[in-house]
């Protein structure tokens, strides 16, 4: 079978496409179908790897070629960057350009070369950074200016959750060369765990559960499990506990019971500013036992879910 070069239509209806996938990108690239380019089997001597990412895809559209290349430009950063979370990823593709194309006039398949400068990157990096940084601030002035405790201990645990993200960008800037200096505004995680751990001491909470004795004494062992149990005459907050319980089963040699855990906290002005419900599952051998296990699965589940939190959560 003999393939045929490309006539004089075919070519400029290509250099129209790439022109288009170019628009607003620079340099301005020189197209010729006829020749070649080093970078479609070897590396760019324009573009060399010591300044910039660089993708290379290969398709039987353009359009997708392009796109393959982009998908490679990630895959050709290293572990620190590329690691980025997506949407980090996203913006350092977005300012990625496509600077070469060139169509095998015997396979037909186009090629398609994708670049981004390190200092881009690193600039997107930074960008990134700051906006963090701008958000950790303010939820450390939330945190400490506040008046509802468990506001305040939201947000506290909103600006540990940056920290990571934060960890992550520092190291690859650091990756790229590029020189950071501390936020004075930004704490420490050390500072933010012990800010975290103060608050959580000043709140004490008691338990009411409507009558069910079995039910107040498991609830009372997971707020005293957790620090939070009251001891006071009036409390900072009530936790109003009910369970659900589905009855008793056999199964497979035990006796099961499946059941639903429902709280809700309650201010001194008896506000509901948090809810919150768990499935729970107690087996036994014996059924005299189900009971204590499906007590002592509510304990747990209050201190787990508890311990640090509060909940976690508001009434919005």
């Amino acid at each position: 079978m003999h393939n045929n070069p490309p006539n004089d239509s075919t070519t400029i209806f290509l250099a129209v496409t790439l022109t288009l996938l170019l628009v607003g990108c620079t340099p301005q690239v020189r197209y010729d179908a006829n020749v070649q380019p080093g970078w479609v089997t070897g590396a760019s001597e324009k573009y060399p790897a010591a300044r910039y990412f660089v993708g290379k895809g290969n398709a039987s559209a353009l359009d997708v070629a392009a796109k393959k290349a982009r998908g490679a430009l990630l895959d050709s950063m290293p572990e620190p960057v590329g690691n980025m979370p997506s949407a980090v990823l996203d913006e350092l593709v977005q300012q990625a350009e496509v600077v070469d194309a060139w169509q095998d006039t015997n396979t037909r398949q186009h090629y398609a070369l994708v670049v981004l400068a390190h200092t881009a990157a690193a600039r997107v990096l930074r960008e990134q950074l700051s906006e963090l940084d701008a958000n950790t601030r303010q939820f450390i002035k939330a945190a400490t200016q506040g008046t509802d405790p468990l506001q305040q201990i939201q947000f506290m645990h909103n600006a540990l959750a940056t920290q990571q993200t934060r960890t992550d960008l520092l190291l690859a800037l650091q990756t790229l060369g590029v020189e950071t200096s501390k936020d004075p505004g930004v704490w420490s995680i050390i500072e933010m765990q012990t800010h975290l751990k103060s608050l959580l001491s000043s709140i004490d909470v008691a338990p009411r559960t409507n009558g069910d004795s079995q039910l107040a004494s498991a609830v009372v062992r997971g707020l005293d499990a957790a620090g939070y149990l009251s001891k006071r005459a009036q409390a900072h907050y009530v936790l109003n506990a009910s369970l659900q319980r589905s009855g008793m089963k056999w199964e497979q040699g035990r006796f099961v019971e499946q059941g639903t855990l429902r709280v809700e906290l309650l201010n001194q002005q008896q506000k509901v500013v948090g809810k919150a419900q768990w499935p729970l599952k107690a087996q036994a051998e014996q059924r005299l036992m189900l009971d204590k296990e499906m007590m002592r699965e509510v304990a747990n589940t209050l201190h787990k879910q508890l311990a640090e939190k509060v909940l976690g959560l508001t009434a919005k």
